[in-house]
Formats: structure tokens, sequence, C-alpha cells
């Protein structure tokens, strides 16, 4: 059996850019220009250049976003071949989950239940 939740990650991502970019003179939209139609903004596609501890933070926000437990990311991986962007994260528990994301940030995180 498995359990499935969807959240937005693109605000955390905004976050994550805005910490590992040079600050700028005008006002950053962030969020709202990542998921803007026609823009040209995928965040997965953002989220694959992150650096590795940008990559597990955004990825245990979706856990955590979910409902789901996870004291911190230890391993992740993108999973090659599929139709939808996925990563496997693995947390200190040792606890598997699957975090598939759309171009517009929408995360669906895919855990097994007891």
């Amino acid at each position: 059996m498995k359990r499935l939740a969807a959240i937005a990650l693109f605000a955390g991502l905004a976050a994550c850019q805005q910490q590992t970019t040079e600050p700028t003179t005008a006002p950053d939209n962030g969020a709202a220009n990542m998921a803007e139609a026609g823009t040209g903004n995928d965040v997965a596609a953002q989220m694959e250049k992150l650096p590795k501890a940008a990559l597990n933070a955004t990825l245990i926000r979706a856990i955590l976003d979910a409902g789901m437990k996870c004291e911190g990311v230890t391993k992740s991986e993108r999973l090659p071949n599929q139709d939808i962007p996925t990563w496997r994260a693995t947390c200190q528990s040792g606890e598997a989950h699957l975090i598939q994301v759309s171009p517009d940030g929408t995360a669906h995180v895919i855990s097994r239940t007891n």
C-alpha cells in the first residue's frame, strides 16, 4: 500500500535559490515567476541544478509537508527514464520516499505504509 500527497515545492525551491545566488537590486518574485505558464521555468529542471544539500532540503520539505516523518535526507538520487521527474530520497531512519515533481513545482510524495 502506498500513501500519496501533493504539495507545492516552488516556494521552497525559490528560497534555496535565493540563498545560492548573488543578491539583486530588483525585487525577486521567486516562486511566482517559476510557476508562471509559458516562461520556460521548469521547477524539476531547476532542482537538478541544485547543490546536493539544497536538493535534499527541498526533498525533506516535500516529505514533511506531505505529513510523513523524516529526520533528514541522507541520500537522494534522480531516477532515470521517468515520464515525470522523480527522485528517491532516503531518510536517516532508512525509509525511502519517491518524490515526483511536475514543471509547476507540484510534488507527489509516494511512500509505503505499514
